[in-house]
């Protein structure tokens, strides 16, 4: 008798520790579902502000094909527009495949900043853009480099990476046009 309700209480405690271990995988299971479905939120969130940020570049180019002064701010601003139109079409065609809704004009923040450079002339205009892109490309620069190296989703990754040397072109050729301005500017002081 003794034996039978050992018996008994040895399946009893392999049962209950056996369901605590299914129990311990569906939870394990669980959270890598939430964390991968996380890591595709980022993905998502990575899509609206890249293009959140080409939005910006390509309206800031326009408004300094029409207002900038200095041959070499034409031809970046010329550039950005090119390049962030043909970056934007291919973010698009990609997040229209996956259901994910990029922004299709400007927020209201990046509308004043836009509204503020449209009010400088001249010189100041030339300075004030070439600093904006500066400061953009230095941000967006961060932005695609963590995505290249930790996004989920293989496409937008892809993506990031394989536009990340056009963002570090034009990083470059701002940071050269604003110090030719300011070159400019000593020699036009002296």
């Amino acid at each position: 008798m003794k034996k039978s309700i050992f018996t008994i209480l040895l399946a009893v405690a392999f049962c209950c520790g056996y369901a605590q271990k299914d129990k311990k995988t569906e939870t394990k299971t669980s959270t890598t579902k939430t964390e991968k479905k996380d890591d595709m939120k980022k993905d998502e969130k990575f899509a609206v502000d890249a293009a959140k940020s080409n939005l910006m570049e390509i309206e800031m180019g326009e408004i300094a094909l029409k207002n900038a002064t200095s041959a070499d701010v034409k031809e970046l601003a010329q550039t950005l527009v090119n390049d962030h139109k043909k970056a934007g079409e291919g973010l698009k065609s990609i997040t229209d495949k996956k259901g994910i809704k990029l922004p299709m004009t400007l927020d209201e923040k990046s509308k004043k900043e836009c509204d503020e450079l449209k009010m400088k002339t001249g010189a100041d205009f030339d300075k004030e853009y070439s600093e904006m892109v500066v400061k953009g490309h230095k941000k967006t620069i961060t932005m695609f480099k963590k995505e290249a190296e930790t996004g989920m989703d293989s496409e937008i990754k892809q993506w990031a990476t394989n536009t990340l040397p056009t963002c570090e072109r034009h990083l470059e050729m701002a940071e050269d046009v604003s110090k030719k301005l300011k070159e400019a500017k000593i020699m036009s002081t002296k």
